[in-house]
């Protein structure tokens, strides 16, 4: 079953991952010029992590469609449980301590409870 057949689901991807992007490349540069890095090296640095997103689409295309045939779902669920680990790691790990927050805590499971209902509703 592939879930990007209808291009609904690639696009609100394609959109979530961009989104995500430029906060991170604006905190990778800040962090680059900071550094005793050059503005060329770090410029340099920011271009190859800026295509490292569409060269993983089209290594993933190219090895799921020729070389080893595997099923969509696999794949997102393993980038969907990384950006779980990744995500809740970084919640988690910014408290003093790594002592649970509780408004942390009831956030968390607002947002799971609403994509719940959400998924539930189409």
């Amino acid at each position: 079953m592939n879930h990007f057949s209808d291009g609904t689901n690639a696009q609100n991807l394609f959109l979530g991952i961009l989104f995500h992007q430029i906060p991170v490349s604006i905190v990778l540069m800040s962090i680059l010029l900071t550094s005793s890095l050059s503005k060329l090296k770090a410029w340099f640095y920011l271009i190859i992590f800026s295509i490292t997103t569409p060269l993983g689409i089209g290594v993933s295309y190219f090895l799921s469609s020729e070389i080893i045939p595997i099923n969509d779902s696999i794949i997102l669920a393993i980038v969907v449980g990384i950006f779980l680990h990744l995500s809740t790691t970084i919640i988690f790990e910014t408290s003093e301590n790594h002592k649970v927050n509780l408004i942390k805590l009831l956030s968390i499971l607002s947002g799971f409870a609403l994509a719940f209902l959400n998924s539930t509703m189409h």
